[in-house]
């Protein structure tokens, strides 16, 4: 495992009209507050893996475990 100071989340924009990906990243920020904006908490994240060893559903059930352990917090 890595562990870092600061990450700048990536996300990858796919773009079906020309079939190109532009690249776009967060600042990372520590205060939290920034990330908050009308009334909605945005939390960055990015899954970086081998394809060799996972696909696509693995990534989406990384997100649903991030949803349903953010909605437990919540509530």
């Amino acid at each position: 495992m890595i562990c870092c100071d600061k990450i700048n989340p990536t996300q990858y924009v796919f773009h079906e009209d020309t079939e190109t990906i532009t690249v776009a990243y967060t600042e990372y920020e520590e205060d939290y507050h920034i990330f908050y904006e009308n009334g909605v908490v945005k939390m960055p994240v990015s899954v970086r893996l081998n394809h060799a060893v996972a696909d696509g559903y693995s990534v989406a059930r990384v997100f649903t475990l991030i949803e349903e352990e953010i909605k437990r917090l919540v509530l």
